[in-house]
């Protein structure tokens, strides 16, 4: 919905939630990474510079990750993916 444009329309950020409940976050974290490697620059937008790319914006939230996608008529987006361990 960031990339469609209808979701976010005012800001250059937004942010993802991610709820682990099996594996661990690193692993999810690695898997998404993957994923964006794998799949065509186009697929996602993703500009130059934004690749999967470890942040902490929280300090308490140890698994931030920030993707930079291109928008054609609102510019870029920066979106914040924070990966939640919700594992018993």
């Amino acid at each position: 919905m960031f990339l469609a444009e209808l979701y976010g329309r005012p800001g250059d950020e937004g942010g993802m939630l991610g709820y682990v409940q099996s594996e661990s976050p690193e692993h999810w974290a690695k898997a998404v990474e993957g994923k964006f490697q794998r799949d065509s620059k186009d697929t996602h937008r993703l500009t130059d510079d934004g690749m999967w790319t470890a942040t902490r914006v929280v300090p308490m939230l140890k698994y931030t990750y920030a993707t930079r996608h291109s928008r054609p008529e609102l510019g870029n987006l920066t979106v914040y993916h924070t990966l939640l361990d919700f594992r018993l």
